[in-house]
């Protein structure tokens, strides 16, 4: 388990936890796990959450978070659906 000690908790944001976290992870993972943890943080949490104090995050602006997420997930879904099933069997005629 992931414990902040002593790194003053109420001024650190949501990146600064992130990567104390990752850091903790860096020998007890595989390199590989290790980096999509790393390309994850950057493309996903950081952009959208990492500015914001981790002592001050709401419950709120997480459901936001993962709701959008959820959103952009649907629209790709639909999107890879309309590809493999509608377009690429007409253009195969």
């Amino acid at each position: 388990m992931f414990k902040i000690i002593s790194h003053g908790k109420k001024k650190l944001t949501i990146k600064a936890v992130g990567d104390l976290w990752l850091q903790s992870k860096k020998l007890n993972v595989k390199s590989s796990s290790y980096y999509s943890y790393q390309r994850n943080l950057d493309k996903h949490i950081y952009p959208a959450l990492g500015d914001l104090k981790y002592s001050a995050i709401t419950q709120s602006q997480l459901n936001s978070f993962i709701v959008s997420k959820f959103k952009i997930f649907y629209i790709i879904n639909k999107m890879y659906e309309f590809i493999l099933f509608r377009l690429l069997p007409q253009l195969r005629l």
